[in-house]
């Protein structure tokens, strides 16, 4: 069981810790790309924080939560919190190889990101790996959502390439900058959904389940998801929001992939809430680990009750240091 939040850390009683500066920011491009400001931001922001629970002491490497689709065209958008990506033309009649050169200026500046983040952070803290999940997220970053649903019907050949290429492409990225962010005994710190492991291990998202069926989701997402986690130790798929629930049958037969987690929408409960019990219980019946979001503090122990701890990884939204220090002691029964 591990006991964890969203959160990177809660602000400490006092000053922060010395010989730490804040950081010259002069764009809101250079807040998530320049490597040097990226690293001078992520560790001013660590330094006032305690670290309570298992909540583990990272920086960020992750440009947006799609960081594979700059390397094939997408330009972003910059905002205060996060980047957005724009089409980059892509479709069956202005197609193009999807092959990720090492020379590819997205790819080496995400290296970059990496490499000055972790010699930044030395032993206080880990340096994040970036998610490098591919699939149809990426795809529809490339194509447009809408023009993409149409490419499922219209051409699914042509779709079924794209997604292989983008496959081999991030299994590539990864390759490389895994070895720039894992420890010396090949751990590593994937910066969303907060993930370590004792060996490679990464997060694999597709929002774009939402808008397509069960069999489409099987056809399209279940054969790059078990490519992708058959070359990891260690994986979670994120299912987000309740229109996909309907993949998580076809998830629990994919025997490579070891997690799964659940983001319930704004408009239902949150995850602690009993309504999601049996869920969790089906995922651990097929012998998988579940990351449970969205949970109240007050919410934590009757779950643990009715669930079980053991594969549990659990997000609670802790309002305060001393209530994640609380916390902490009241489940060290469950350990």
């Amino acid at each position: 069981m591990v006991l964890s939040s969203w959160d990177q850390g809660y602000p400490l009683k006092g000053a922060r810790r010395p010989g730490v500066s804040p950081p010259v920011i002069d764009s809101l491009e250079a807040k998530f790309v320049d490597p040097v400001t990226v690293a001078a931001r992520e560790r001013y922001l660590l330094s006032g924080f305690g670290f309570p629970a298992d909540i583990v002491p990272f920086a960020y490497t992750d440009w947006g939560t799609i960081s594979a689709a700059p390397f094939f065209g997408s330009t972003m958008n910059y905002g205060d919190d996060t980047v957005w990506y724009n089409p980059a033309g892509l479709s069956p009649s202005m197609d193009r190889s999807l092959i990720l050169d090492d020379d590819n200026p997205w790819f080496l500046r995400l290296q970059d990101l990496v490499s000055t983040g972790k010699t930044v952070a030395g032993n206080d803290y880990f340096c994040g790996m970036p998610s490098l999940s591919p699939g149809l997220d990426v795809l529809s970053e490339l194509c447009g959502a809408s023009e993409l649903c149409i490419y499922l019907i219209t051409d699914p050949g042509w779709v079924q390439e794209k997604l292989s290429e983008i496959t081999a492409a991030c299994l590539k990225a990864y390759d490389t900058i895994y070895q720039l962010a894992s420890e010396e005994d090949g751990s590593v710190f994937v910066s969303f959904f907060r993930l370590w492991a004792p060996g490679r291990v990464s997060l694999i998202q597709n929002d774009f389940s939402s808008l397509i069926s069960e069999t489409m989701f099987r056809e399209f997402a279940v054969p790059f998801t078990r490519e992708f986690s058959a070359a990891m130790e260690f994986s979670l798929f994120h299912v987000d929001g309740p229109e996909a629930i309907r993949t998580i049958d076809a998830l629990l037969e994919i025997d490579e992939l070891t997690s799964l987690e659940f983001t319930p929408g704004p408009q239902i409960p949150g995850g602690g809430d009993p309504s999601w019990y049996d869920m969790y219980r089906r995922v651990k019946a097929a012998g998988k680990r579940m990351q449970i979001v969205w949970i109240k503090a007050e919410e934590v122990i009757p779950l643990l009750d009715a669930v079980g701890p053991a594969g549990l990884y659990l997000m609670v939204e802790f309002q305060s240091l001393n209530e994640a220090e609380k916390m902490a002691r009241e489940v060290e029964p469950y350990r």
